[in-house]
């Protein structure tokens, strides 16, 4: 025969799948959540987050339709002008990133628009006000920001392939890697004296060792002192290496990367990427032993005779 259930039976069975499973929460918590989360991200997407008057922003949202949406690159060009200009009546700081951003992006219409003499006017113009602007702040958090801004104009300047000649790439790259470079001495008097009496190995000794407890007392405040504007320096580092070696000048490009690579030391960079610049580094060393040997090789059959290593720019 079937079994019947009683209701105290079925009564147990309920009370039971309630402890084990907990009780719902009311279905008007989950409703105001739900609206609470839809509000909070339609705030997020139409709420403009940024620092532009009202005016300026009118004009920026014209422009970047026209640049995205359109891809009517001169149209766009005109509307940031236009943006730019009321900036301009309202006063707004030139070394400001909303100011210089536009700026940037005026370029940027002039390049896709095949007017590159145009875009790097502007760019180096920017370069020129950024210069005034570091020399003359006293803010040590405001000149790392102006020198972040510098070095990364500076490198997406530089990578631009007709925009600056190979002969004086390296001169530009390293006029504004010395501000920088400036900025870390000032902040670490005795980084300086390091820099220049400690070689190489000394400062990749390891930790352990007494050597490198008495040549680098605090490493952590190297770190603050480059940390502003690290990404970018070491980018515009890279750049310089590599702007040496396209003008054919190996022993500027090793010094460059050895350079390079004690900086990174310094500021606590990955080991890996560290590793990197050191493999690089061998690269050049290998590059360089080839063209000593092949100056041998041509003495040797021509018997010319060596007489020391200072004729190849090294002493022995």
């Amino acid at each position: 025969m079937f079994r019947v259930f009683k209701p105290r039976a079925y009564g147990r069975f309920v009370s039971s799948s309630v402890i084990k499973c907990g009780v719902p929460k009311p279905n008007w918590i989950v409703s105001a959540s739900t609206i609470a989360i839809m509000g909070y991200g339609t705030w997020w997407y139409y709420y403009p987050h940024h620092k532009f008057p009202k005016t300026v922003a009118n004009s920026l949202r014209y422009a970047l339709w026209e640049e995205e949406k359109t891809k009517d690159f001169k149209k766009s060009l005109s509307f940031f002008v236009v943006a730019l200009n009321e900036c301009n009546k309202l006063n707004m700081d030139t070394l400001s990133d909303e100011y210089t951003g536009i700026e940037i992006k005026i370029a940027e219409m002039y390049e896709k628009l095949n007017l590159d003499q145009q875009a790097q006017d502007i760019y180096l113009s920017i370069l020129e006000k950024l210069q005034g602007g570091i020399k003359s702040c006293t803010n040590i958090t405001e000149k790392g920001r102006l020198l972040n801004k510098d070095l990364s104009i500076l490198v997406k300047l530089c990578q631009k392939p007709n925009f600056i000649s190979v002969n004086t790439k390296a001169a530009y790259l390293q006029y504004h890697i010395n501000l920088a470079q400036d900025e870390i001495f000032e902040s670490c008097s005795d980084l300086r004296t390091l820099m220049e009496n400690t070689e190489l190995p000394n400062i990749v000794a390891s930790d352990k060792g007494s050597n490198l407890n008495k040549t680098i007392p605090n490493l952590s405040k190297y770190k603050a002192a480059i940390h502003p504007f690290k990404e970018s320096f070491f980018v515009a580092r890279d750049l310089l290496t590599e702007a040496y070696l396209n003008s054919n000048n190996t022993d500027r490009a090793i010094q460059s990367k050895m350079i390079t690579i004690g900086w990174m030391i310094l500021a606590g960079m990955p080991v890996g990427q560290v590793l990197l610049s050191q493999t690089n580094l061998a690269s050049l060393l290998y590059m360089k032993s080839e063209d000593i040997e092949a100056e041998l090789y041509k003495r040797r059959k021509d018997n010319v005779v060596i007489e020391s290593a200072k004729e190849f720019g090294y002493e022995t």
